[in-house]
């Protein structure tokens, strides 16, 4: 009798953890769709940064115009954000000037009395640099654009991300790289886990002037 009642209370046990067990896997397995779901979206608003660059340089020399037109700031400002019209559907990069070093921080750097790097979401449409009409994303994205430079020699060097230079700019890292020969891009896109960390989902690519060789 005690046998019975101990296989019982296993089999109840046994039961109830089956079910438990069920209930947390598809728990992890809804968590890790969002997750994956989030990724797929944080990539493509970093692809899309990277083809606003890209299709910047290419109509530039398209229209016969300066290569970098629209891909440097003023004095070389290196931090940048993407913009659409949405009535025209024109692609265009904004860039930012850093007061202090406290303003490279993502949500320093402000656009309308919002920060620049929140991403909206519009009639299907992804949209940044300002307050819109569509609801705010979790998603923030910033674009670092900074310039090669080359020396006599063909070797090259790439400014750095907080770095405000210009090629063969005395005191800077490329202060011995006197040719202007290309762009670095990065875009990364950040979103918020269940922690005190977020997500990243940085990509990179280099731009080059094609007249150059």
């Amino acid at each position: 009798m005690r046998l019975a009642i101990g296989h019982t209370s296993i089999g109840k046990n046994r039961r109830g953890q089956s079910m438990i067990e069920v209930i947390i896997a598809i728990g992890t397995s809804v968590r890790a769709g969002r997750v994956a779901a989030d990724r797929l979206t944080a990539v493509g608003l970093a692809r899309e940064g990277i083809e606003i660059a890209r299709n910047t340089r290419d109509s530039n020399w398209l229209t016969l115009s300066q290569w970098d037109a629209g891909l440097k700031g003023p004095n070389n400002w290196p931090i940048a954000f993407p913009r659409i019209d949405v009535s025209s559907n024109a692609t265009s990069m904004s860039f930012y000037f850093p007061n202090a070093a406290a303003d490279w921080n993502y949500s320093n750097i402000i656009c309308g009395g919002v920060a620049c790097s929140n991403v909206y979401l519009s009639s299907s449409q992804y949209l940044q640099g300002g307050s819109f009409g569509g609801g705010d994303t979790q998603f923030s994205r910033l674009m670092y654009v900074n310039v090669i430079c080359q020396n006599a020699g063909g070797a090259e060097k790439i400014a750095g991300n907080s770095e405000q230079a210009a090629c063969g700019q005395v005191g800077s890292t490329v202060a011995a790289y006197p040719a202007k020969v290309g762009a670095r891009v990065i875009s990364e896109v950040r979103w918020p886990n269940s922690s005190a960390t977020a997500h990243k989902v940085i990509l990179e690519e280099r731009l080059y002037d094609w007249r150059w060789f």
